[in-house]
């Protein structure tokens, strides 16, 4: 409760005319984000924009709240990256774009931070998220994220849903099984790294969705099946009568 206190005095009344009030002003900031109270945090660090407008740290710091309370923070990430052309503050216009619905303009952005810094791997799942929104999504874009241990379980059901979605609305039997053989395998990996009760009901709800999928397809048909069915039906295809050369007809 103090330390709201001190922010809203410090947004109320006190000047930062000086650098003893500006890092005064930071560090209440600070403390409001660590409380988890980033609505306050936010107002706290856009003050300090207001009169220090070159500050990365008041940018960066607003930029983080507005995201953590579910405000719009382009504009102050934008003015982030103006002054700090980082990975941090790609990454920040990232999500910002993200969040607003700005498929495109994310997925540039996080494409370039994660090229500055291919070891951050925590890019890669909002990247995957960017690119499917934007319509270039793929099921591959999500195992990766798996296999670089980013959100493994978010990202392994996130390719089974684009998986099972590519299947559209009357699938082939065949493919349905071929499907079925990918995804499995993810699902049960899923399973495994699922946290949250949020993650293990969305891996049961994507068993289900397989089964009415097998269901509607009429069951399993292996590739030995699909084999089978193709040889029985050229041996009962009838045979084409023989070709030779053509006789001229007429004088």
């Amino acid at each position: 409760m103090w330390r709201a206190l001190a922010i809203l005095t410090l947004l109320t009344g006190c000047s930062m005319e000086g650098p003893a009030e500006k890092a005064e002003a930071l560090s209440l900031a600070r403390q409001a984000a660590r409380a988890g109270d980033h609505a306050e945090a936010a107002r706290a660090y856009r003050r300090v924009t207001e009169v220090d407008a070159r500050s990365v740290e008041a940018w960066s710091g607003l930029a983080r709240a507005e995201l953590r309370s579910g405000a719009d923070a382009r504009e102050s990430a934008r003015r982030l990256l103006d002054l700090d052309d980082s990975v941090d503050a790609l990454e920040l216009l990232g999500h910002a774009l993200l969040r607003a619905g700005d498929a495109e303009g994310a997925a540039a952005r996080l494409e370039r931070a994660y090229a500055r810094d291919p070891r951050r791997h925590r890019l890669c799942f909002p990247l995957a998220r960017a690119l499917e929104r934007a319509g270039r999504g793929t099921p591959l874009h999500y195992q990766r994220c798996a296999d670089r241990g980013a959100l493994e379980a978010a990202s392994l059901l996130a390719a089974t849903r684009l998986s099972l979605d590519g299947l559209g609305d009357d699938p082939v039997p065949h493919r349905v099984s071929m499907t079925v053989d990918r995804v499995r395998p993810d699902l049960d990996r899923a399973q495994a790294a699922a946290r949250t009760a949020a993650e293990r009901s969305a891996v049961a709800a994507l068993r289900a969705r397989v089964e009415r999928l097998l269901r509607r397809a009429g069951g399993y048909v292996s590739l030995e099946d699909v084999r089978a069915q193709a040889a029985a039906l050229e041996a009962d295809a009838p045979s084409c009568p023989p070709t030779g050369p053509r006789t001229p007809s007429g004088p």
